[in-house]
């Protein structure tokens, strides 16, 4: 096996360090929801009651029915806090939206001024452009 592995260029440690954590793995387990934290599935209002993610979808989607159908993940976090009392970040409220299909498409971005080419000048000297 050492031969193979020196073939291929990875060090033995590396092989036998993966071959363990795939072993490890739940097979259940997808990898791409293994990072970070784990979602607690709540949130505190302001005087330390609990608050689950699904009251907070249903606000969110109330808000989201009414007046502030144009407003972002920032504004209706800030719109729960001001209403319900809770403590919401942007963070949480982007991934609950993400998980609603809520989320607004991100706006374009327009350039203070268009990029324009030079003219093909020939410079000689110091500020002549």
């Amino acid at each position: 096996m050492a031969v193979v592995l020196r073939i291929l260029g990875i060090s033995e440690s590396t092989y036998y360090d993966r071959k363990n954590r795939e072993a490890s793995l739940p097979p259940e387990c997808p990898t791409e929801s293994r990072r970070g934290r784990p979602v607690p599935g709540y949130s505190h209002t302001f005087e330390g009651e609990r608050v689950y993610d699904e009251q907070i979808n249903e606000w969110l989607l109330e808000l989201i029915e009414g007046e502030e159908h144009v407003y972002g993940y920032k504004l209706l976090a800030q719109c729960i806090r001001d209403k319900h009392n809770v403590r919401l970040d942007k963070k949480k409220a982007y991934r609950l939206c993400d998980e609603l299909g809520i989320l607004q498409k991100p706006r374009q971005r327009v350039q203070a001024h268009p990029r324009r080419l030079p003219r093909n000048r020939v410079v000689t000297g110091s500020n002549q452009l």
